[in-house]
Parts: structure tokens; sequence; C-alpha cells
């Protein structure tokens, strides 16, 4: 096993049970540090395989469906384009179809790459900067979340594989909060920058004027002191019958 190469291991992952190779994955590191065990990747894997599937439309309407009959208020705030439709409109509506499967096939996305890190925290970290100026914050994402959980709990989801997929979803919210943590930062310093520059704006404009200001009084004052010599000048030379 320790003469295994690293593609060895890879294919392995792919090709076997994460709970028979375990060992392997410690042995290489490829679990080091991970937020999961090999065994609770391998129930969420798993679990969403045979209950989501390749169907990201279906299950992704029925979830948000789900997610708009308990929280009415997140689809008038945040999905104002399905405002006025019924909830028989709603299942069959192409854009929310588009939005509904684009989440499963996100979640999807982090479940296959599962045993990296980096790929919840890119998805994550996307996820929230794509969303920040929408008004979405982690709390909405949190919501959803466990819309999911309830609605793969009802298909058979395992007590087990329920820990397991709370402890994917908390790491995944940890890493929107800190990205949205970073906008919101970025987005104080820009605000910051924006009214400094408008305030020195307005500080050469007020410069401008008083050196204007100043300018007038100046050529005011030169114009009436030479226009005083001017006139004492002529009645000193003048001559008088």
């Amino acid at each position: 096993m320790s003469n295994m190469t690293n593609l060895q291991v890879l294919n392995c992952a792919n090709g076997r049970s994460l709970r028979s190779d375990s060992v392997i994955y410690s042995e290489y590191g490829l679990f080091k540090d991970h937020f999961l065990t090999p065994d609770e990747i391998q129930d969420i894997k798993v679990s969403w395989s045979q209950i989501i599937g390749d169907k990201s439309g279906e299950h992704g309407i029925n979830i948000f469906l789900r997610f708009f009959k308990h929280y009415p208020e997140i689809r008038s705030s945040y999905f104002t384009f399905l405002t006025n439709l019924s909830q028989e409109e709603l299942a069959v509506s192409p854009r929310l179809n588009s939005h509904a499967s684009g989440v499963v096939l996100g979640i999807t996305h982090i479940i296959h790459g599962l045993e990296n890190e980096l790929v919840v925290q890119n998805v994550a970290e996307k996820f929230a900067a794509g969303h920040y100026k929408r008004g979405v914050r982690v709390k909405n994402v949190q919501i959803l979340t466990t819309i999911v959980i309830e609605y793969l709990q009802e298909r058979g989801l395992s007590e087990k594989a329920t820990r397991a997929y709370r402890k994917m979803f908390a790491q995944f919210l940890r890493y929107i909060e800190k990205k949205q943590d970073e906008e919101e930062s970025r987005e104080k310093r820009e605000k910051r920058i924006k009214k400094m520059k408008k305030n020195l704006k307005l500080m050469a404009v007020a410069l401008i004027v008083l050196v204007i200001e100043k300018s007038v009084e100046f050529l005011t004052a030169l114009f009436n002191k030479n226009g005083v010599r001017g006139i004492l000048a002529h009645d000193g030379n003048c001559t008088c019958d």
C-alpha cells in the first residue's frame, strides 16, 4: 500500500468505496484536517446520487416550492419576477426551473469534489460575491440549506447522513459569511473613498472660489488706490483762471 502512487489512490477513490479506502486516504493526507470524515463524505455522495441523481430540475423546483411555501417573504424580496405566479405556474416556470436547477447543480458540484475542501470554498465564495449586491445574506442561504436537508429526509435520508449534510452546509455557510464580511468591508472602503473624493472636489471648488474672491478684493483695492492717486495728481496739475 505504501508503494501506491497518488494517481492510483485517486483512481481507487473514484472506483471503490471510501470506507474501504479510508486508511489509504489518511495515509496520503487527502483527508488531513478535512471538516468531514471519509465515511461522512461517502454517506453524502451515495445519498445525493440515490435521491437527487441527475434530476436537478425536478428536485430543484420541488425544493424551491417548499422554500417559498414556508418563507413567502423570501420570494417577495428576492424573486420579484415570480411574485404574481400561482403555485401551478411556479411549478412550470422556466425561470424558476433555471434558477432552482442551478442551485441543485451547485450542490452537486460541491459533493462531487467534496474530498477537496477548496471546492467547497470556491463555490461558496463565488456564490457570496455574486449574490451580495442582491442583498442575499448568509441567513437566507442557511434557511435554504435547512429546506434541502428536510427534503432529503422526506425521501429516506438517514440520521447519520443528515448529520454529515449539516456539517457540510455549516462549513459552506462559514465560507459564505467570511466572503460576505470581506465584501462588506470592501463596500465600506469604496464608500469612504468615494466620499473622500467628493469632499476633495468640494474643497477644491471652495478654494478656487476663495482665490477668486481674494483676487477680486485685491484688484478692487488696487484700482481704488490707483484711482485716488490719479485724481489727486490730476487735481494738482490743474491751473485755474
